[in-house]
């Protein structure tokens, strides 16, 4: 019995083929620009762009529970602010708490900005798992308004199976709203908006406008073989887009994963055949033993 105990200890098994590994073989690393321009109110109602960026964020997140998801935010520099994890609330609670960069310390977008976070990302997942699919999805305006020339997206190309990019904002543009760390702070109405910095001086309390640039979207998209999507309200379905991504693709070309069979509950019914065995052979023992007694 002890040397079936140990057996049972160590947990013996042998191959039993391969299974459905489902999301769990794809890491998903999602950009999301959060510079002041993301507060034009021109998405779904006079809302702020951000608000369009947080509702399909939950729609995509509740389409691949289960996947390793990654999220990168970006203004003036690019962070990890979720590193890879299948802890789908860990990362719903990041969207709902996203907020934009501080108005005070804004320098203006680079549209570039998150490559060299997310291609580290890309690679440690390719190294670490090189069977898994990887997934890539950009979120944000457009709105180039740094003088340095942006960076293409080509490189990183060869380190994905998919993805897509999501732009917010109109051609008309709006008023962006500040944003000083509080949320739901009253603000006096003459600092509620951007200023418009280049007409301060002949025109006092003149407003600076946001205009979505899906040109820039569009070469993104194109830069890193993906299609590029303009989401304009908070009704939109999302399916379209996980269809789009090649999501279904990569979980069917990575579906397998080698399985084991344990065989402990064989020895375990050889145990209970021992321990019964062992208890017949006591049992006269324990008969007479209690005939002593008495």
């Amino acid at each position: 019995m002890g040397i079936v105990l140990i057996l049972i200890a160590l947990g013996p098994s042998y191959p039993g083929g391969r299974s459905p590994a489902g999301m769990l073989n794809v890491d998903v690393v999602i950009a999301i620009d959060r510079t002041t321009s993301m507060s034009a109110l021109d998405y779904s109602d006079q809302q702020p762009r951000i608000e369009g960026a947080r509702t399909d964020l939950m729609k995509l997140i509740h389409k691949i529970n289960g996947a390793h998801i990654a999220i990168v935010t970006f203004d003036s520099s690019a962070r990890v602010s979720v590193p890879l994890t299948t802890d789908a609330s860990a990362v719903m609670t990041a969207v709902k708490v996203l907020d934009l960069e501080n108005s005070n310390y804004s320098t203006g977008t680079s549209i570039d900005k998150p490559i060299d976070v997310v291609k580290r990302l890309l690679e440690k997942s390719g190294e670490s798992h090189p069977d898994r699919g990887r997934l890539f999805f950009y979120i944000g305006d457009g709105e180039q308004t740094s003088s340095n020339v942006p960076r293409s997206f080509a490189e990183l190309r060869p380190m994905i199976d998919g993805g897509a990019v999501l732009g917010y904002g109109t051609e008309a543009g709006a008023y962006m709203t500040t944003y000083y760390g509080i949320r739901n702070v009253k603000i006096a109405e003459s600092f509620k908006y951007v200023p418009d910095y280049s007409e301060i001086a002949t025109k006092p309390g003149g407003r600076a406008v946001s205009k979505v640039d899906e040109r820039n979207l569009r070469t993104i998209a194109e830069s890193l073989g993906l299609k590029y999507f303009h989401r304009t309200n908070q009704n939109e379905p999302i399916d379209a887009i996980v269809s789009e991504s090649r999501l279904e693709v990569v979980v069917d070309t990575h579906r397998e994963v080698l399985f084991y069979l344990s065989t402990y509950w064989m020895l375990s019914i050889v145990m209970t055949l021992l321990l019964v065995w062992w208890f017949m052979e006591i049992l006269p023992t324990i008969h007479l033993g209690m005939k002593g007694v008495e």
